[in-house]
């Protein structure tokens, strides 16, 4: 009796249609492994792209704001990726273009007169960046009611990547730009657009 099961079982699995199942699974599992090799060419490719459109974007507001205010004392430009871990070169990606912009002035009236001046010609840029709110990981202090010492604005650009725009005055301990006149203040704006991602797009620091 158990032979005749076996042979039953047996012949069932050589059978046309016990053939087409195995080929039908075979044929499932190989095409899910295709798509999942896709998805993730696809992403990573978006992903690269948006990153890429972060840095236009950035550097098209940065002519703007140039052409609205006039030339910096110094600026730098920089792409970069890091790891959450740096010894052990693992853990999470996450990788930043930014650009940052440095101003000497006479004083706080004249750095808020160059904040405002910034942030109309940001806002009147809606095609390139969108307002945002401040995403939750970040503390944000306010500061005092009619000064520039330090605040952040939050956008995120067409393609959803979240970017900030720093304004800094006259805090040392902020501030990495140096300026001509030592004699005046240093109005420092330092722009941002950042996130998590699934490869180094930009393997080492690149600064210029």
């Amino acid at each position: 009796m158990l032979m005749a099961k076996q042979k039953i079982s047996f012949s069932s699995i050589l059978s046309p249609i016990g053939r087409h199942k195995i080929t039908s699974l075979v044929v499932l599992v190989v095409l899910v492994v295709i798509g999942i090799f896709v998805y993730q060419a696809v992403a990573v490719r978006i992903e690269k792209h948006n990153f890429e459109q972060a840095r236009a974007a950035i550097d098209k507001i940065y002519a703007d704001i140039v052409a609205q205010v006039g030339q910096p004392d110094s600026h730098r430009r920089t792409n970069e990726c890091s790891r959450l871990s740096r010894a052990f070169n693992n853990g999470p990606i996450y990788c930043e273009v930014a650009s940052d912009l440095a101003y000497g002035v006479p004083g706080e009236s004249d750095a808020n007169r160059l904040k405002s001046e910034i942030q109309g010609t940001i806002n009147g840029s809606g095609s390139i960046f969108r307002s945002s709110s401040a995403p939750a990981s970040d503390i944000i202090v306010k500061p005092a009611p009619g000064t520039v010492n330090s605040s952040v604005d939050y956008y995120k650009t067409h393609e959803g990547v979240m970017c900030s725009f720093k304004y800094t005055y006259d805090l040392p301990s902020e501030i990495d730009l140096s300026i001509k006149d030592p004699s005046k203040k240093i109005f420092e704006l330092s722009i941002g657009c950042w996130g998590s991602a699934r490869k180094l797009y930009y393997p080492t620091s690149s600064v210029s």
